[in-house]
């Protein structure tokens, strides 16, 4: 479970600094930062939409292993 969401944890970081470099480029129109932009937030999308399934999966492993109050 860590390692797989260290991975996609990394993924996202790599994609965060490349958000900041187009963000920041001087040589780049606003049209064309817009398009990069768009397909970043696309699969940044596409990494995280197995959350919630995943997070649902996960609770109902350790639901007998939780403590009843």
């Amino acid at each position: 479970l860590q390692k797989d969401l260290g991975k996609v944890a990394d993924e996202l970081k790599e994609l965060r600094n490349l958000e900041a470099i187009i963000i920041n480029d001087k040589s780049m129109s606003g049209e064309e930062k817009r398009k990069r932009l768009d397909d970043i937030a696309e699969i940044k999308n596409d990494y995280l939409g197995f959350v919630p399934e995943f997070r649902k999966q996960y609770l109902e492993e350790i639901k007998s292993e939780a403590v009843q109050r």
